[in-house]
């Protein structure tokens, strides 16, 4: 492997190889059969949704991992949670995103959104994403929670990076910050 865009090649789905290869010398594999992902996905039973290593790529393109928390490991929260767990989360989140209790949101919403157009639109323009998309939700988040409304902008760069975790492929650099 001699760099980021060969982990890349590995990983398209018109490449003429094995449907599991493992990537570079790492403990990772790639899987690009669709047939095999559905059948990982039920089978829970063999297959865990724990996040327990990202891929971190080198500044050489070498592949290693980085732990990030073994099977079962209490950290594991809803989406790299199994089973019981997962449920068990999800059965505490759910009632706070009834539909009823989201109307009840609106108020906040509406406002927050007038907001953040006020301070996004220039020019006749906006940039939907970072002034809108990308800040909304992090504020709603931020109130559920019971924060300050300007620690939304900084849950919203906190999500980012745990979302690049989750992704599964990060750059030294990345993983640094």
């Amino acid at each position: 492997m001699q760099s980021a865009g060969d982990v890349m090649d590995l990983l398209d789905p018109s490449r003429v190889s094995p449907a599991i290869e493992r990537i570079g010398d790492s403990p990772f594999f790639a899987v690009r059969s669709w047939d095999l992902m559905v059948e990982a996905t039920g089978r829970v039973e063999d297959f865990s949704s724990n996040l327990t290593a990202t891929m971190v790529v080198g500044p050489g393109g070498e592949v290693t991992e980085f732990p990030v928390a073994t099977l079962g490991s209490p950290v594991h929260v809803l989406a790299t949670a199994d089973g019981e767990i997962h449920r068990a989360h999800r059965t505490l989140v759910m009632p706070s995103i009834s539909p009823r209790k989201l109307r009840a949101w609106r108020p906040f919403i509406d406002d927050r959104l007038r907001e953040l157009w006020s301070e996004g639109h220039r020019d006749g323009g906006i940039d939907w994403v970072k002034g809108i998309a990308e800040r909304l939700p992090a504020s709603v988040v931020a109130k559920l929670m019971g924060l300050p409304q300007q620690d939304g902008d900084r849950l919203c760069e906190w999500a980012f990076a745990s979302t690049r975790m989750l992704d599964g492929m990060v750059s030294a650099a990345e993983l640094d910050d």
